[in-house]
């Protein structure tokens, strides 16, 4: 396969399941890890997936990994090679270990550094554990770090974000992924969310706390170049990027979606049937989801808009109904000339994009 393109490598396992978490995640055991590192190796092995230019590894918690496994799991030199590290169990002596074997970019689940928000979370950090941790990755040398943060938690208020905010900006960190906390099916919050909803902020305060972040994130030098994400001066994500630009990626492990030749694909969301696909020499795919040309720029054109540099509209072959729709949303002030979103169209995104497929 030629042209840029993007690995993401999946490790299923945690020590505990986040109760608002939908993703695949198993309990970390380590008899399982070892038969899912051969499984990675396998899997590789059957794709010709020649020097991806970002590899990602998210979870899960694969910072519980041995780190010798990423260095046996690399097999070139991408230019960013991205790690999700839970606070919590983590040493330096492990993170220089991963430093070495190749990770060059750690992505932290901050998610609040208020005590009471940790708790309903089922965070098992402390505010304390996150500042120490940040500390340390600047003095082993990471300088490309990402934070989680999340918004819209029930019984979060606006002066409770921002005291999280103020006190994330002290820190070292050059990247920050801002999350509105979305109760999911299959989850425990789920189960409670009657509850919980009660205690979110109303529609109008989350939008202020998006603004809030958003607003001190600005004054202290970060750029907003993607709904949900800021980045100081050349430290935007280039492996997410590739997800809003249409970078073609490869999804490995269990649960993996991948995005190639126009085709979407999931691997089986199931450790023992993606373990046996493999042992049978087959690609553990569960799903394939072929696209046609004029399917596939559509998408593309709405993740394409969240990229807040604004789109090039001569990539693209738009439907006449896509057309008149971007024209009655810049009548509407939710567009710019770009087109590209005004600060009304970042709020209300999720409005709009289904009117433009």
């Amino acid at each position: 396969m030629s042209g840029e393109k993007s690995l993401y490598i999946h490790y299923p396992f945690c020590k505990k399941k986040c109760p608002y978490c939908h993703f695949f995640v198993l309990p970390s055991r380590e008899e399982s890890e070892k038969l899912w590192l051969k499984g990675i190796l396998k899997e590789l092995s059957l794709y010709q997936f020649e020097n991806p230019l970002t590899v990602y590894f998210g979870g899960g918690t694969p910072s519980l990994m041995p780190p010798e496994w990423v260095a046996e799991i690399l097999y070139s030199s991408p230019q960013e090679v991205t790690l999700e590290i839970n606070p919590e169990g983590i040493t330096k002596k492990k993170l220089i270990a991963f430093k070495k074997a190749g990770i060059n970019r750690c992505s932290v689940g901050v998610q609040s550094l208020q005590e009471e928000e940790l708790l309903l979370l089922g965070r098992e950090h402390l505010p304390s554990t996150t500042e120490k941790l940040l500390y340390i990755l600047a003095d082993v040398g990471f300088e490309n770090v990402s934070v989680d943060l999340m918004y819209d938690v029930p019984g979060q208020s606006l002066n409770s974000l921002e005291r999280s905010l103020d006190n994330l900006l002290k820190l070292p960190f050059t990247h920050l992924s801002l999350y509105n906390l979305t109760i999911e099916p299959h989850t425990p919050f789920y189960k409670q969310r009657i509850a919980l909803e009660k205690k979110r902020p109303p529609p109008e305060e989350s939008r202020q706390q998006f603004l809030l972040v958003r607003e001190k994130l600005l004054e202290k030098g970060f750029e907003h170049y993607e709904i949900s994400a800021f980045a100081k001066p050349a430290f935007r994500a280039i492996h997410n990027s590739g997800y809003w630009l249409g970078r073609p990626f490869l999804g490995i492990g269990p649960s993996s979606f991948s995005f190639l030749n126009n085709i979407r694909s999931q691997n089986h969301p199931h450790l023992d049937k993606w373990i046996q696909a493999l042992e049978q020499n087959q690609k553990p795919i569960s799903f394939t989801d072929p696209l046609s040309e004029e399917e596939r720029l559509l998408e593309l054109f709405v993740l394409n808009l969240r990229w807040l540099d604004g789109v090039d509209l001569s990539r693209y072959s738009l439907p006449p109904h896509t057309l008149n729709t971007l024209k009655k949303l810049e009548q509407q002030g939710l567009l710019l000339p770009g087109p590209r979103l005004s600060l009304e169209g970042i709020l209300y995104f999720d409005e709009i994009a289904p009117e433009l497929i």
